[in-house]
């Protein structure tokens, strides 16, 4: 590809479920983390990217897991809401003419995803700088700082 994909991939592991509903097939959270992780990653190859993992409280497992591969990690004690927050942080500072993916630590990739995302235009990408301003205002108009 002649453009680079930057994606930050939000994993936390501390949560198994939010809403008590067990995970797919008995996974554990730490589990279904990591096969998500590897769909993506095995998804990403050949393609002009960088990788970054922003981890919300991250167990030392995790941290240990993610560090095997080619990616930066961004660790803190966030929380949803900061987390999401510090996600746009991190994507203002991409170049302009680069592409954001915003991904979630349990969405599971087929190993051909992006090569049909990019050629289908089925993936929502978004040039961030040229969004960036409008979607902050319109979440910070909903949301009490």
């Amino acid at each position: 590809t002649s453009f680079k994909i930057n994606i930050i991939y939000r994993a936390c592991d501390v949560v198994n479920a939010v809403n008590k509903d067990p995970r797919p097939f008995g996974f554990d959270k730490t589990t279904l983390v990591k096969i998500c992780f590897k769909s993506l990653y095995n998804s990403i190859q050949g393609y002009n990217y960088k990788l970054i993992v922003l981890g919300d409280k991250l167990s030392a497992e995790l941290r240990a897991f993610f560090l095997r591969f080619d990616v930066e990690i961004i660790e803190g004690d966030y929380g949803n809401d900061n987390s999401i927050r510090e996600a746009f942080t991190i994507a203002q500072k991409f170049d302009d003419n680069e592409w954001v993916y915003f991904c979630e630590d349990d969405y599971l990739h087929t190993p051909d995803f992006f090569k049909k995302s990019m050629s289908d235009c089925s993936i929502i990408v978004i040039n961030f700088r040229i969004s960036f301003f409008l979607l902050l205002r319109s979440i910070m108009k909903y949301t009490i700082l």
